[in-house]
């Protein structure tokens, strides 16, 4: 039996609810992990199926785990912060419970942050898409800088690139600085959280697959509904005013949140929004001339829309991969 260090290096959250199917596996992943000082805080957002039984199994045979339930928040922000109530590492991790690690992603990252300057406060990493239904797989490479540096312009402007929490490992301070993730988004409170921290600490990328990111039929479908959708984009729009000052510096990155509302539009069939979205995206960002494809392809229709954009998403992944 794994006994528990009184004071661990790396605090490791894994919020979860009734992913039962995935979750043993995800705890899997922290406690094969090559680095061995961590704790493991599985926090069950009030789950129905058989989670309790399955952490409680797998806590008897190692003591770093600690389970907490909570009623359903019915929300994924509230079991994160509940979970860093209860953190005592110098270093903060998330694992998303559908999702796994590889075993040397925690040793290389505390050894990148451990030997990083102060200005850094995150640590990412390669990560590998996998479809649990086709089994098809692709690589995102954040900041897509081969050697693996990844300075805060490059961080900011490409943020779009990174995928959730589980691909880092973040200093608490980084924190005590920005705050937890803010309970009034339910969408983007990752992006908002990843930007806040841009804003003030620098970020370092291992270049190597540290992660397997699942896609699945809980989170591979787009949210259709009218009022889901509404809500991403109040969500976008509430990140653009908590973030006037980051936007108003990166106008690259103020794009990318404009072509995303306009996205959301288009799935709401609303292209005359759309398109004045896509107008201050050019506006923010002339020199790309997607902006000019995707407000061309508004006047074709929702699918063509859509189509243009996931054969640009496949050529992107494709070059991508050529790069491994």
């Amino acid at each position: 039996m794994h006994q528990a260090n009184t004071q661990p290096t790396v605090s490791v959250i894994i919020p979860t609810y009734n992913r039962a199917d995935f979750l043993a596996t995800s705890i899997g992943s922290v406690l094969n992990q090559t680095f061995k000082n961590l704790e493991l805080i599985v926090v069950d957002d009030g789950s129905t199926d058989n989670t309790k039984e399955i952490v409680e199994r797998i806590s008897a045979r190692d003591s770093r785990i600690k389970y907490i339930w909570q009623e359903n928040s019915g929300d994924y922000v509230r079991p994160i912060n509940k979970g860093l109530k209860y953190a005592h590492g110098r270093f903060i991790a998330f694992l998303d419970s559908d999702d796994e690690w590889l075993p040397t992603k925690l040793e290389k990252q505390v050894l990148l942050l451990e030997s990083a300057d102060d200005k850094v406060g995150l640590v990412g990493c390669y990560v590998s898409m996998v479809n649990r239904q086709t089994g098809q797989s692709y690589v995102r490479k954040p900041c897509n800088i081969i050697g693996g540096g990844c300075n805060t312009s490059d961080a900011i402007d490409t943020h779009d690139s990174f995928i959730g929490n589980s691909m880092f490992l973040i200093k608490r301070e980084v924190f005590d600085v920005v705050g937890n993730y803010d309970e009034n988004l339910e969408f983007l409170a990752d992006r908002n959280f990843l930007l806040a921290a841009l804003q003030k600490f620098n970020l370092l990328v291992v270049p190597e697959i540290l992660l397997k990111y699942s896609i699945h039929g809980d989170n591979a479908s787009l949210i259709e509904s009218r009022s889901q959708l509404e809500k991403q984009i109040r969500e976008f729009q509430y990140i653009l005013n908590q973030r006037k000052e980051l936007f108003g510096v990166y106008p690259v990155t103020r794009s990318l949140q404009f072509t995303a509302i306009a996205s959301l539009y288009v799935r709401s069939n609303n292209m005359r929004q759309a398109r004045r979205f896509l107008i201050k995206a050019i506006q923010s960002q002339p020199a790309n001339f997607k902006h000019y494809g995707r407000f061309l392809a508004t006047f074709l229709g929702k699918k063509f829309y859509r189509d243009i954009g996931q054969a640009v998403r496949n050529l992107s992944r494709s070059m991508e991969s050529k790069n491994k």
